[in-house]
C-alpha cells in the first residue's frame, strides 16, 4: 500500500493509494454460428476488482451456465477469496448472461442502474452527480453509460499497476475488432447515438477495456482518433478528481506541486462545483 503526503498551507493531509487490480475470471465470447436465423454462442466476461479491502465483482454468467460458474468460482479461490468476501456486485446492464449467478454473493451489496440493493428485501436511489459519475472506492468510479441498454454503466478503475485506467464496459463494446467495426454492436444496440458518445467518452478516458463479451483489449491511438478525443468536449477525463479515500470529497490543491503525487491528477485547477481547487486529470475540472 502506497502513502503520499501533501502539505497544503499549514494542514498536512495523508491519503492512501491502496493497491489496485483488475482480474478476468471469466473471458467472455461472442460467436455467429448461423445466419437465418441468427444464432450466436456465447459468455459474458466477469471481473473482480480489488481496491485495497474493497473486493467488487463485475457481472456474473447466465445461471444455466454453469462451466462459467465454476470457472469464476475456482477463479476467486485461487485468489483466496470466497464469496462471502465480495462486499460490491455490479451489473453492467440488465441481460441475464451478465447477472445470473447474482445469488451466489448474499452478502454484497448489489449495484444495478439506479439502485443499490441491501440483503434480501431493501434497496436505495444511486445519486449520480451531474456528470453521470459515482465514487465506489478511493480508486473505483461507477459511470452512466447508456446506449447498449437504457440502464448500461461502466466501472472505471483507475491506478491499475501497468495498465493504467482500466473500463470494465459490459456490453457498450462487445469485443475489441467491434471498436473499429461496430456493426454487430449497433444490430443490437437500444440506441446507436448515445451509444457511439458513451463508447467515445469511455475510449477517450482509459487506457484498457474489459469488453462484455471478449478478453481486455489496449486502446490504441486510432482508437483515440476515431473517438476524436482531441477536440475538446469530446475528452471525458475533464472532470475527473482526486478523491478522498472512502468520501465524495475532492483533495483541495494551491499549486500543481500539492498533486505531484498523484500521476492521473496531477493538475491543480479550480472546480466550481467544489468551489476550491482540485487535482485533476486534465487542465479542466468543473
Amino acid at each position: 500500500m502506497m502513502f503520499a503526503i501533501l502539505i497544503l498551507s499549514s494542514a498536512i493531509f495523508i491519503t492512501i493509494r491502496s493497491q489496485v487490480t483488475v482480474t478476468s475470471l471469466v473471458e467472455g465470447r461472442l460467436v455467429q454460428i448461423a445466419s437465418f436465423p441468427p444464432i450466436s454462442t456465447f459468455q459474458a466476461s466477469v471481473t473482480l476488482v480489488q481496491d485495497g479491502t474493497n473486493i467488487i465483482l463485475i457481472d456474473t454468467p447466465t445461471a444455466t451456465d454453469t462451466a462459467a460458474m465454476t470457472q469464476m468460482l475456482n477463479g476467486m479461490q485461487q485468489r483466496n477469496l470466497s464469496p462471502a468476501q465480495v462486499n460490491m456486485v455490479v451489473v453492467t446492464h440488465g441481460h441475464p448472461d451478465h447477472f445470473g449467478q447474482d445469488g451466489s454473493f448474499a452478502a454484497a451489496t448489489h449495484y444495478y442502474n439506479n439502485f443499490i440493493y441491501i440483503g434480501a428485501s431493501q434497496f436505495t436511489p444511486l445519486t449520480f452527480d451531474s456528470m453521470g459519475s459515482v465514487q465506489l472506492t478511493p480508486n473505483v468510479q461507477l459511470w452512466q453509460t447508456p446506449g447498449h441498454t437504457p440502464q448500461d454503466v461502466s466501472v472505471i478503475v483507475r491506478n491499475v499497476p501497468s495498465r493504467g485506467t482500466v473500463a470494465v464496459v459490459g456490453d457498450l463494446f462487445l469485443h475489441a475488432s467491434g471498436v473499429m467495426n461496430p456493426q454487430m454492436w449497433e444490430s443490437f444496440a437500444w440506441n446507436i447515438q448515445t451509444g457511439k458518445q458513451n463508447r467515445n467518452k469511455v475510449i477517450c478516458a482509459v487506457d484498457y477495456i474489459v469488453p462484455g463479451h471478449g478478453p481486455i483489449f489496449q486502446v490504441t491511438t486510432e482508437m483515440k482518433n476515431m473517438a476524436a478525443c482531441s477536440i475538446s468536449g469530446n475528452n471525458p477525463i475533464s472532470g475527473q478528481m482526486m478523491m478522498y479515500p472512502g468520501s465524495n470529497m475532492a483533495l483541495q490543491c494551491f499549486s500543481n506541486a500539492n498533486c505531484a503525487s498523484f500521476a492521473d491528477y496531477a493538475n491543480c485547477v479550480r472546480s466550481t462545483r467544489m468551489n476550491h481547487n482540485v487535482c485533476c486529470s486534465t487542465t479542466s475540472c468543473p
